[in-house]
């Protein structure tokens, strides 16, 4: 609860939550959104797919690559050194509230979206969404209200996988200067391999894919429903995550 309270404390979370809020309300109340955006179904559509992505990500690079730093900067981290067993069941804590803070955003921001789209955004949630591909070809189709649901647990998991490994740099950084450039760094390649990689594998098994749950229509290596290949990417995932906490509980 401590290193929870530490992370919502800190003023960057509740400007780009704001900043989030703000833009989220200017979105929906365009009438004619696909006057700007053709290629979109609805404005929640284009919240759950470009903006609130975005937003989560920032506000993990904002709030967490200096989770374990700090500690060691102002030399709290020599304290709890010398406990039995102190040192280790503090980084674990700090890595579970590090994971769950992100999880708390992450429902923050969803919640923020529904109110909004239900106020002001003149909900449609049955409106069809149709995914085209490069080659025009037209993939599943289901409605906003569905695709809300896959976005949901698409965005919780990312965001556990994004906060536990940007933990884990923090805790290996010497310096929240190099926490900060080396954070930098994985999410431009991630972005990148997500964007641009020609090879499947780095293309499709990446962080980024659960940040953009409308990619699960199109990707190549795995050719079912998107909720089958959340499963599976998830399965890929799943020894990673538990890498990453082994490795912070093993000191």
């Amino acid at each position: 609860m401590y290193e929870i309270l530490d992370l919502i404390r800190k003023r960057s979370v509740w400007i780009l939550l704001a900043v989030y809020t703000l833009t989220s309300f200017l979105l929906l109340s365009l009438e004619n959104i696909q006057n700007y955006f053709p290629y979109v179904e609805s404005n929640m559509i284009l919240l759950l797919n470009i903006i609130l992505p975005a937003f989560l990500t920032l506000i993990c690079f904002a709030a967490l690559p200096s989770a374990y730093v700090q500690d060691r900067e102002q030399h709290i981290d020599e304290l709890s050194a010398t406990c039995l067993v102190g040192k280790k069941l503090r980084n674990t804590a700090k890595m579970a509230g590090i994971v769950l803070f992100s999880l708390l955003v992450t429902q923050l921001l969803l919640i923020t979206t529904v109110l909004l789209y239900t106020v002001i955004g003149h909900p449609n949630w049955s409106t069809e969404i149709v995914h085209v591909g490069w080659d025009l070809t037209l993939f599943p189709v289901w409605p906003v209200s569905r695709h809300l649901v896959l976005s949901a647990v698409c965005f919780s998991y990312g965001a556990a996988i994004l906060s536990a490994v940007i933990g884990l740099i923090s805790y290996k950084a010497s310096s929240t200067v190099s926490s900060l450039g080396i954070t930098s760094m994985f999410l431009l390649f991630e972005f990148l391999f997500h964007k641009f990689s020609f090879p499947a594998v780095l293309k499709e098994i990446n962080v980024f894919v659960f940040l953009q749950p409308y990619y699960l229509f199109v990707m190549t290596l795995l050719h079912w429903s998107p909720f089958i290949n959340l499963l599976v990417l998830t399965m890929v995932f799943s020894p990673l995550y538990i890498l990453l906490f082994w490795q912070i509980r093993r000191r």
